[in-house]
């Protein structure tokens, strides 16, 4: 919880900075975008929550793992996959989204509103996952199976945030 405390202080302290980018569309576009680029945001932002479900579906069917759908939680049978696997049934919705993002960061649409949403949803997601309340979350099976989760949801948030810079 510190270090999203400390990470919130460091965004908001670089806001006032004077030419703050997100994505690289300058902060003060944001004042006159309308509803056409909102919706665009709110689209890339929905297709980026939607990749981190379809890591982990692909995941699983790759694996040939038995699954179901429970609400928002893909349930699977943990002792169907070893422990490496189950890390990577963690992992792969993290890596689904910052992979997408990455390829999107390259592509001719980079700056759009649309892949800004996409970037925006991926760090809002990724960053505020440990205040999610998942009682087994991807974190949490990260750890479960020996893995080091804070380091790599470390990781995982910086890359996101890496996503957003106009780099």
């Amino acid at each position: 919880m510190k270090k999203l405390l400390c990470l919130v202080l460091l965004l908001s302290g670089c806001a006032h900075l004077g030419d703050w980018k997100i994505n690289g569309i300058p902060a003060e576009r944001f004042k006159e975008a309308g509803a056409k680029e909102y919706f665009q945001l709110a689209g890339g932002a929905g297709l980026s929550i939607l990749t981190h479900w379809l890591g982990h579906v692909a995941f699983l069917e790759i694996q040939g793992a038995e699954w179901h759908q429970d609400g928002l939680s893909e349930v699977y049978t943990a002792k169907d996959l070893t422990e490496s696997e189950n890390r990577c049934m963690g992992r792969s919705g993290f890596v689904a989204q910052l992979l997408g993002g990455a390829a999107l960061k390259w592509s001719p649409w980079s700056e759009s509103w649309w892949v800004t949403g996409y970037h925006i949803g991926t760090a809002a997601e990724i960053i505020t996952y440990p205040l999610h309340g998942h009682e087994i979350g991807d974190l949490e099976t990260i750890r479960q199976y020996g893995g080091d989760a804070e380091f790599e949801y470390g990781l995982y948030s910086l890359t996101a945030l890496w996503l957003m810079g106009p780099y």
